[in-house]
Parts: C-alpha cells; sequence; structure tokens
C-alpha cells in the first residue's frame, strides 16, 4: 500500500502510468537478483535478467540485462546473464535450454 494514499503509478515504455490502485507492489522479472537488504518503492520494475545491487532506493524501473550499483545502470552482456543464469538453474538440475536461450533476441532488442 502506498505510503500516502494515493494511485500507484510506473513507468513503461518511458510513460507514466496510473495504476488506479493504492495497492501495488514491485514486478520482479526472471532471474533478477537484488543484494540483501534491498528496498523497492511501489510500482518499481525490475526487468529480467538484471542484477540489483543498492543500499538505498533505486530507480523504479531497472530495463532487462542491467547491473544497478552505486547510482549507476550498466549493461550486463548475454553471456554474463547466461553464465550466471546456468549457475543458478543448475543448483536445481535444471539445464539452461534452447527455450531459455531465446532470451538472446530479447537481449538484442535493447
Amino acid at each position: 500500500m502506498k505510503n500516502n494514499y494515493t494511485n500507484v503509478s510506473l513507468k513503461w515504455d518511458g510513460e507514466l502510468i496510473d495504476t488506479k490502485s493504492i495497492f501495488f507492489g514491485s514486478i520482479i522479472g526472471e532471474h533478477v537478483k537484488t543484494s540483501i537488504g534491498t528496498n523497492l518503492n511501489t510500482g518499481t520494475i525490475i526487468e529480467m535478467g538484471s542484477n540489483v545491487v543498492s543500499q538505498s532506493f533505486p530507480p523504479r524501473y531497472i530495463p532487462s540485462f542491467s547491473f544497478y550499483y552505486n547510482g549507476k545502470i550498466s549493461k550486463i552482456t548475454f553471456e554474463e546473464f547466461k553464465d550466471v543464469a546456468s549457475k543458478a538453474m543448475s543448483r536445481r538440475n535444471v539445464d539452461f535450454s534452447s527455450v531459455e536461450a531465446t532470451f538472446s533476441d530479447l537481449y538484442k532488442k535493447d
């Protein structure tokens, strides 16, 4: 719930969208990693494959395959993403399959 009881807005495709709700958490994509103690504002969107390391509130929008650290967003290469995702999935005895490899198509769009 938003602490001032106004509608939560979120940023999508460069536009601010009114959710028409005071109840709206965060949208966190697949294979997103956050550091311990990461705080997120209501309406924060962290797209797929991103890594957020922050002691304060990060931006309310972090695009796919991004690394947020020390107040700056930088891109993660697809190979770096694939390496980390493969390790995480192997802990659960799951292979990084050709289906997940199609993420490279999404990465190339940015």
